[in-house]
């Protein structure tokens, strides 16, 4: 029957047993190409394996979605599949949400997806508004051996500008469209109204706290902080 185990002992007695390689034969420095490093052709059974049934598990004292195998007495490392894990208690991959992981032992950082168009399953390209800030964008590279960008650039516009997903780059947050919380990054104290330039939003903490309206005839004019009769058209403020 295959057992399981969690022993971290076992694992590092194994990097105890390196394997010394000898050294050339006039015990100097030589050119590249005078001296061929020996290769072994056998794999070097593991002290901890040798103490073990075969197919034994050893659960990854520091990756979680890691674990060891002993077989015919050689230390083998495995990997989980893709959203799954290692769990020490059960002794074989589950999946994350329900792993119970070896204590020392660590979940990897969720894969970025935002360079991963979920309807299509394609990789994106390009420059992309960041979904939850006026601000901020992200830039997403080409796609590496048929993967998508996981490290994309996340990056923020200057004080006083949003990104404009339809002119790609940064500009005046009055003349972009955005149906965010406008009082986030920014050091006004009122600000437009998605949709009516008539209305204002009271900023407090880096979000609207309030809203009010002009009176009838007047808009308000976020760059001037106060009503006016003049409607300056504002995108900011555009149905």
């Amino acid at each position: 029957m295959e057992q399981t185990f969690s022993f971290e002992w076992a694992v590092h007695s194994t990097l105890l047993a390196s394997t010394h390689l000898p050294l050339s034969t006039s015990k100097s420095c030589v050119y590249e190409k005078q001296y061929h490093c020996p290769v072994s052709q056998t794999k070097k059974t593991s002290p901890a394996c040798r103490s073990l049934p075969n197919n034994t598990r050893l659960a990854d004292p520091v990756h979680c979605d890691q674990y060891y195998e002993c077989v015919s007495e050689v230390l083998h490392s495995r990997s989980c599949p893709l959203a799954s894990a290692y769990d020490a208690s059960l002794g074989y991959c589950v999946d994350v949400a329900e792993v119970s992981c070896y204590e020392s032992a660590a979940l990897p950082e969720p894969e970025n997806i935002f360079c991963l168009d979920n309807a299509t399953g394609s990789a994106r390209v390009g420059y992309f508004a960041d979904e939850e800030s006026c601000s901020h964008y992200y830039i997403c590279g080409n796609p590496v051996a048929g993967k998508h960008d996981t490290e994309p650039k996340h990056l923020s516009c200057p004080l006083g500008q949003y990104f404009d997903f339809e002119k790609l780059s940064c500009r005046d947050r009055l003349n972009v469209r955005c149906q965010l919380d406008r009082c986030v990054g920014t050091n006004t104290t009122y600000v437009n109204i998605a949709g009516d330039c008539q209305s204002y939003g009271r900023c407090s903490g880096g979000r609207t706290v309030s809203v009010g309206q002009c009176p009838t005839g007047y808009y308000f004019d976020e760059r001037n902080q106060g009503c006016t009769q003049t409607n300056y058209h504002y995108i900011a403020c555009s149905v």
